[in-house]
């Protein structure tokens, strides 16, 4: 996690992937090596026999998994570590992190929720065909973490349902080093789906920046919070992962007017202004 990362999209041999972990890792942790590999051999028999734990999860990044599994322990607040952890333990762990996601999400922060489903990678279940759309309406593409997916040729190479394109928003969205905020940008993008969805004559003169929308949000969000509580602006973000999406003053109503207002930048005009629920 947060180092250079090696894709692998096909089957390779045992040998070849203990070499390609060792050499990842080694100049980093050893420990992190070893705990890598346990977690490749207890995600194998996960996948095999609860699939429905990686619902919403195409790409496993094992790093972001030992990510959501320290956040996981941060939770317990017991002061263990990962690596202190027994390979049985480890696995037990990985089960728990899974599960308590899927099916224990409301017992959740907000923050605690967001962490997770970003560093795991989850996303929901209709989120490519949004980007899809999204892009549809936006002939300079989509920016996101400095990263540009343009509209063409995507749109005349592959389809909405392609597995490619959803592998191609994967690699957008692998340039957000931070979890919460990956999460935030998900949501994000649901919104500005949301928004066109509703406004189909609406559409983007200028590639969207995601980061641009996330941050006037947030703007807006410390401009409240200044005004009810008297806090000064920080850069920090964390009060911002902790307020819910769909509340009076959630983030999606925060994010909802950011994206009015950069479509607003480009002229153009709205049949509805309503606010946007993200599930």
């Amino acid at each position: 996690y947060g180092h250079e990362e090696e894709v692998l999209d096909k089957p390779v041999s045992p040998g070849f992937l203990q070499d390609l972990i060792f050499k990842i890792c080694l100049p980093y942790n050893i420990q992190e090596a070893v705990l890598q590999q346990e977690l490749i051999l207890g995600i194998g028999k996960l996948i095999a026999t609860s699939p429905d734990l990686f619902d919403g999860i195409l790409k496993i990044r094992i790093g972001w998994f030992v990510r959501a599994m320290r956040f996981e322990l941060e939770q317990d607040d017991e002061g263990i570590e990962l690596h202190d952890l027994s390979p049985n333990d480890v696995k037990g762990m990985l089960i728990a992190v899974l599960v308590r996601n899927v099916y224990e999400a409301d017992l959740r922060t907000p923050l605690q929720k967001r962490q997770l489903d970003g560093a795991l990678n989850r996303v929901p279940k209709d989120f490519y065909d949004r980007v899809w759309s999204i892009l549809e309406k936006t002939p300079y593409g989509i920016k996101v973490a400095g990263y540009l997916l343009p509209q063409q040729p995507t749109l005349s190479d592959m389809t909405m349902y392609e597995l490619n394109f959803s592998l191609l928003v994967e690699q957008m969205l692998s340039k957000i080093v931070d979890p919460a905020y990956r999460q935030i940008m998900v949501e994000t993008f649901m919104v500005v789906s949301t928004m066109l969805e509703r406004n189909p004559e609406a559409s983007f003169d200028q590639a969207v920046n995601m980061d641009k929308i996330i941050m006037d949000a947030f703007e807006e969000f410390q401009r409240d919070l200044s005004k009810s509580e008297g806090h000064e602006k920080q850069d920090e973000m964390t009060k911002f992962y902790s307020t819910p999406p769909n509340v009076k003053h959630g983030t999606s109503r925060y994010l909802t007017k950011a994206v009015i207002n950069n479509l607003l930048e480009g002229e153009m005009k709205f049949v509805s202004d309503d606010m946007c629920s993200v599930s």
